[in-house]
């Protein structure tokens, strides 16, 4: 069994959109479902009335942007 090194990088992006903070909340929800195959493994915190979603995963050679719908 060979041990291979991997890098790990922290990501932010701010990606400005047109919505309501309503209509963005789904649509997060929706991207997160459509790009994990448990989005509730993935989502760490969910409120709703504040319009926040946090969540914690790593991308691999995704070729799928966070802003495209």
């Amino acid at each position: 069994m060979s041990l291979q090194q991997v890098t790990v990088s922290k990501s932010e992006q701010v990606i400005e959109v047109p919505g309501t903070k309503d209509e963005l909340y789904v649509k997060a929800n929706e991207w997160m479902v459509r790009s994990f195959n448990n989005a509730k493994s993935v989502i760490q915190f969910q409120d709703k009335e504040a319009g926040k979603i946090m969540g914690k995963y790593l991308l691999h050679g995704s070729s799928q942007s966070i802003g495209d719908t």
